[in-house]
């Protein structure tokens, strides 16, 4: 610093402490295009059909990102809906003779459980991986600004929503009107009045500046950025990415 600068020091930042954002963290974190490649395993396995085994195989592969990044209690959730969409349908099957109306609980549990290796793979992706590490996997696997973009925006925009929703809850609260899930179902004109339209409101605006902010931080340049979150694939994230082809085997279907 200049001489004239009375009260300013100088933090040098020794150069064995710049280490990558993964490093910083005590609990396991796999690299954000090992959970990308968990996205596309799972789709693939919804289009192809695979039988139960392969299903549970992939639900509990998919489920390792949230468990081991902190994310436990959202992880034995999504374990647990599984797990009951999986004896509802076998439920349905087992006494489908002697209880016929089982068929309409069984077929809707049959598709939940296969949809929600999907849902798991996506909520295992964006729920563990921060924005930064996001785009600059996204960056490294050379997508256009088309999918970058969009993906950063909706990863921002539901927990946006989420926080304006307790806002309004709270807002309403104060007033004495109750806007609860069992006052929604009692009064449903006066809660699209009170929550679902500045909800509305809401998102629009939201979309918007989170728009306008992923354009001002530099994520529509042609030209290559920098990124402060260091990539690079280790052993666990390669056994892990071996892991998840495991259920696309024709012999565990």
């Amino acid at each position: 610093f200049p001489q004239g600068g009375r009260g300013m020091t100088e933090v040098v930042v020794p150069r064995e402490t710049r280490v990558p954002i993964r490093a910083t963290r005590g609990v396991l974190h796999f690299d954000p295009r090992v959970k990308l490649a968990m996205l596309v395993v799972a789709n693939m396995m919804m289009f192809l059909h695979v039988g139960p085994y392969a299903g549970m195989m992939g639900v509990l592969l998919f489920s390792l990102p949230m468990l081991c990044g902190g994310k436990i209690a959202l992880g034995m959730g999504m374990l647990a809906c599984y797990a009951m969409c999986l004896g509802v349908d076998w439920l349905a099957a087992a006494v489908a003779d002697a209880a016929p109306w089982l068929h309409v609980p069984g077929a809707l549990a049959a598709g939940g459980a296969m949809m929600l290796p999907c849902l798991i793979a996506g909520m295992s992706a964006f729920a563990t991986t921060p924005p930064g590490e996001l785009v600059a996997a996204l960056r490294r696997l050379h997508l256009p600004d088309a999918v970058v973009i969009p993906a950063i925006v909706l990863l921002r925009f539901f927990p946006t929503i989420a926080r304006d929703y307790r806002m309004i809850r709270c807002s309403m609260r104060l007033r004495g009107i109750n806007v609860g899930g069992w006052a929604m179902l009692c009064h449903p004109m006066r809660s699209l009045e009170y929550v679902l339209v500045p909800l509305l409101m809401n998102a629009a605006n939201a979309a918007h500046d989170l728009t306008v902010s992923a354009l001002t931080k530099g994520l529509g340049r042609r030209r290559a950025t920098s990124s402060s979150a260091m990539l690079h694939m280790q052993a666990i994230d390669w056994a892990m990415l071996a892991l998840c082809c495991l259920p696309l085997i024709p012999w565990q279907a």
